[in-house]
């Protein structure tokens, strides 16, 4: 199996078989990030966080590792901004299942609020003493 491709700034650069000891998940991957026309970029989770504003603005696929093992994909929107239809569906989906969270739970709205500034408060007020 050949050595996967990893992208850095300055451009790319071959790594010399670095799936000794992981996944048979990650040896699949990289050998189809090799072997396909696409290219994707591997990032750990550390280096994802750090980055993560240039990352998210990319166009390739950006795979996340965590200690070696896959972690998460990401596959970027080729559009600037959400259709909206889709945006009310999902407004409207997270909207039910808030609502079910709080009923199951015989909280308020107004409960939750009240719970959340005072949250605030003390964070603020912890933050302050250091």
């Amino acid at each position: 199996m050949p050595a996967i491709r990893r992208q850095v700034p300055g451009g790319v650069r071959a790594a010399s078989r670095p799936w000794r000891g992981r996944s048979d998940l990650f040896r699949m991957l990289s050998h189809i990030m090799v072997t396909g026309v696409a290219t994707m970029k591997i990032s750990t989770v550390r280096e994802f966080r750090d980055s993560a504003t240039g990352l998210l603005h990319s166009k390739d696929p950006v795979l996340v590792t965590r200690r070696g093992r896959l972690a998460g994909v990401f596959f970027p929107c080729p559009q600037t901004s959400l259709p909206l239809e889709l945006r009310r569906e999902v407004f409207g989906m997270l909207s039910r299942v808030i609502a079910r969270h709080l009923k199951r739970r015989g909280l308020s709205e107004e409960e939750v609020l009240t719970a959340f500034e005072q949250w605030r408060k003390e964070r603020r007020a912890t933050r302050r003493r250091r």
